[in-house]
């Protein structure tokens, strides 16, 4: 169980959006990964990258998740090889 308050998002102006296809089946999945790569090819989907890590960095990009330096999340954290 994993409970939000909505109260923690009133202030930042954010908008907290989530899927979760536990019932899709292994079609509609790739038909989904499919879509979901056609549209980062042609732009027309273009995630935000906040910040780039090492892979050895695993635990700072965990604490940066959790508490962000910055006061607040500005983009995914990803971590390169």
């Amino acid at each position: 169980d994993v409970g939000v308050n909505p109260r923690h998002f009133m202030n930042l102006e954010v908008d907290v959006r989530g899927v979760f296809l536990g019932c899709a089946s292994r079609e509609e999945l790739h038909a989904t990964h499919a879509a979901l790569q056609s549209a980062i090819e042609d732009g027309s989907l273009s995630p935000v990258v906040g910040s780039e890590l090492p892979l050895s960095e695993v635990q700072l990009a965990h604490k940066e998740v959790m508490q962000p330096s910055s006061g607040g999340a500005v983009g995914n954290i990803v971590l390169v090889p």
